[in-house]
């Protein structure tokens, strides 16, 4: 490109500049505009976002439950809670400990018949508190390979017949963090033994009753959203073969009741939800990343208290301040959905004068990274296309030279280098964001190619 240094690269900047305001144009937007904006950013499905202040739960509504036949998603619609089933079943414990004598500290093979199979390691030592904290040695399980409908026993699933992973302790229980499907499976077996009632019913008469959560229930529900995987493809009706580690269909404002009846004591004793959000461990590996802490059936963000909800094609998350008495939930039918949720819960924590959930700020900071390779990429590649523009009508390809082999060979390098770190380690935190470096990586490369040709071409010109 002709002209001063300076002016080119003012140029340069100013591009850059532009770009980056582009990106970051969602987050910026007033708090009212913004979650229309950012569902439309990333192109989610479906989404709800229920929060609640001094004032009654209140609920928008953006996109689909169903997109193919065009049906928009409204209170109507149930969607899946997955792991946020994970705080109901604490809560549901908490009642039950409540009522039963027992304690959090009770071995839970002095209460419940089924037991795991034998390992080198002492099963009688694991309590309550360690299953509810994701202490008790059992290993995770979270991948189930299980007939959409023809559901198996607990006991299959366990015993590693019907998922990927045998329920089996790998280290002393209390010894580690480790987030364990398996272990909470156990739980329902605690519920039913001790109370004499299926832990669905448990559930039913001694939470959803009392806090009118009507629309929640363990039963596949006829009005159930279609959920829609990293593809973009439908997600087969299923059904999981267990209730208490994430069989919860439900929807945002009876979530939020849910919340409520914490903070007021409606359910369990302010007492026992202060044991729930007491630090029991620190988290480790993925979840240190978003949060500070490790509760019972919660994890902890400094003064919030939350979880997350991750199934095959959708993605939940719920924020509680329990000092403020205030709370926001998302929902979403669409697996894609990680960097909404997180820009989402940092926008809609800044509406409410909280902190910046530490989840969202390690997710900004990987995308303030994203966005800016993506707007270094595009500003170089119409830096390249300007300077082509002079011999675009005299294209004739000439052997490149080993120089620009090099120079060609650096773009798809990095691009076969990002795709394996996109796969191997950022799983699919950040789809949005992945998929557009993958593409404008994609086209750098091809960019590269045409410019080597039209600069060797230049040079046979001169």
């Amino acid at each position: 490109m002709r002209g001063s240094p300076m002016k080119t690269f003012s140029v340069f900047i100013l591009i850059f500049l532009a770009l980056l305001v582009y990106f970051f144009f969602p987050f910026l937007q007033a708090p009212e505009n913004s979650m229309e904006t950012l569902v439309n950013r990333y192109g989610i499905v479906g989404a709800s976002i229920t929060r609640f202040d001094e004032s009654d739960p209140s609920t928008v509504y953006f996109g689909y439950a169903d997109k193919e036949d065009g049906i928009s998603l409204d209170s109507s619609s149930l969607m899946r809670a997955e792991s946020i089933s994970k705080t109901i079943a604490a809560v549901a414990l908490m009642h039950l400990i409540e009522s039963h004598a027992i304690t959090l500290d009770d071995p839970i093979y002095d209460h419940i018949d089924f037991r795991l199979e034998e390992s080198p390691y002492d099963e009688d030592a694991i309590t309550i508190r360690h299953i509810l904290s994701h202490q008790s040695g059992i290993t995770g399980g979270t991948a189930y390979d299980i007939p959409p409908f023809d559901i198996p026993s607990r006991e299959s699933v366990l015993r590693g017949e019907h998922s990927l992973d045998k329920a089996v302790m790998v280290r002393e229980a209390g010894e580690a963090f480790e987030y364990s499907n398996q272990a909470f499976i156990l739980l329902e077996y605690l519920v039913e033994d001790v109370s004499g009632l299926p832990y669905e019913t448990y559930v039913e008469t001694h939470i959803f009753d009392p806090l009118s959560m009507d629309d929640s229930t363990y039963a596949y529900p006829d009005n159930l959203i279609t959920s829609y995987d990293l593809s973009g493809d439908p997600v087969p009706p299923h059904r999981y073969p267990f209730s208490a580690p994430g069989g919860l269909y439900t929807t945002g404002e009876d979530l939020a009741s849910m919340l409520r009846g914490l903070i007021d004591g409606s359910v369990i004793s302010e007492e026992s939800f202060d044991t729930m959000t007491e630090k029991a461990i620190e988290p480790s590996d993925f979840y240190a990343l978003g949060s500070t802490g490790i509760g019972l059936g919660v994890f902890l963000d400094n003064e919030a208290v939350f979880h997350g909800g991750e199934g095959s094609g959708s993605l939940s998350q719920y924020m509680l301040y329990p000092e403020d008495e205030e709370a926001y939930i998302i929902m979403t039918n669409d697996k894609t959905a990680w960097e909404f949720i997180y820009t989402a819960s940092a926008r809609l924590s800044m509406s409410m004068d909280q902190p910046l959930p530490t989840m969202s700020v390690m997710m900004m900071g990987v995308a303030s990274i994203i966005y800016g390779v993506i707007a270094l990429l595009l500003t170089g590649m119409l830096f390249k296309l300007y300077t082509m523009k002079s011999t675009w009508k005299h294209l004739s390809p000439k052997a490149p030279t080993t120089k620009q082999i090099v120079s060609l060979m650096i773009p798809f390098v990095a691009l076969t280098l990002w795709i394996g770190i996109r796969f191997l380690l950022l799983r699919n935190l950040i789809f949005t964001l992945t998929n557009q470096l993958t593409v404008i990586l994609a086209l750098f490369a091809i960019t590269q190619a045409i410019y080597i040709i039209f600069e060797n071409h230049n040079a046979e010109l001169t």
